[in-house]
């Protein structure tokens, strides 16, 4: 224990440390799947009835026959993949998008919305 921090303290910092971990775990876990090289991101809000409705576009280099991309509390509406509507599944918070392995360079669009939470 840092002798300049309570016990509580500690214990708190420690579970804080544990969850950096596992999030960067995950992180490397779907990096392995898919390396992003450049984000475009429209984000639109209605404050009024608490929904976002958003769209991203990302490039980057597919290395195994799916892309896994990080969804937590979204719903997809649709994916595109080189301009193309794909299928896909989203599911345990992970969207997966399967693709050609002749793809070098993936041009993936996600179209998708949320309700914003406003009890943080």
């Amino acid at each position: 224990m840092c002798p300049r921090v309570g016990a509580h303290k500690q214990k708190k910092a420690e579970r804080i440390g544990l969850l950096i971990c596992v999030i960067i775990d995950v992180m490397e876990r779907l990096i392995e799947y898919f390396t992003p090289n450049h984000y475009d991101i429209i984000l639109n809000v209605n404050r009024h009835n608490q929904k976002a409705k958003g769209y991203v576009k990302i490039t980057g280099e597919p290395h195994q026959g799916i892309i896994k991309l990080h969804a937590k509390d979204l719903t997809i509406d649709r994916v595109k993949l080189q301009g193309e509507i794909v299928d896909f599944t989203h599911k345990d918070d992970c969207l997966e998008i399967p693709y050609f392995p002749e793809i070098k360079e993936a041009e993936l669009e996600v179209f998708y919305h949320f309700d914003i939470n406003t009890n943080m």
